[in-house]
């Protein structure tokens, strides 16, 4: 009774195994051909977000590249903008004692020019009293002149 009931067992489980077999070769028969279609189109949905991620990698590491050439940039600009400043204020200092130089220099002249027209009045003040003294000296009957004295002893007169 023992080995009809072993029998029997291993009977029923051939009979669920091909029950099992035969529902799954249905099922693959009914709705194989939707399971390839959507297992295709998850193939190609994943390529393409394999595609896409390398891209937004691609575009993350362009990204970086361009910020650190933009701050390389910046940089530089700071430190030609600093120069430029520097430059600026050592002109502006320049300019500044230049133009000092030029007021100092225009005051001396405008000195210099007054001792001359000074020394111009003087020179020519003393060329008056010169011509009003000689003359006297020339009269006749003036003190110490002969008839034949050169009232100016020096042969290049002013």
């Amino acid at each position: 009774a023992l080995e009809e009931r072993v029998e029997e067992v291993q009977r029923e489980r051939r009979r669920d195994r091909a029950a099992s077999e035969d529902g799954s070769r249905r099922l693959e028969a009914a709705h194989g051909d939707q399971l390839r279609a959507l297992k295709h189109r998850l193939d190609e949905a994943e390529a393409q977000a394999r595609a896409s991620q390398a891209r937004v990698d691609e575009a993350l590491e362009d990204l970086g590249n361009v910020n650190r050439a933009n701050e390389e940039l910046l940089t530089q600009l700071q430190r030609q903008a600093a120069e430029t400043e520097r430059r600026d204020v050592e002109a502006a200092t320049t300019l500044r004692h230049h133009e000092e130089e030029q007021q100092r220099l225009r005051r001396r002249l405008g000195e210099e020019e007054q001792r001359r027209e000074s020394a111009e009045r003087a020179a020519a003040e003393a060329q008056k009293s010169a011509v009003k003294w000689r003359a006297r000296a020339t009269q006749p009957g003036a003190p110490g002149v002969t008839p034949n004295s050169n009232p100016n002893p020096n042969p290049n007169p002013p």
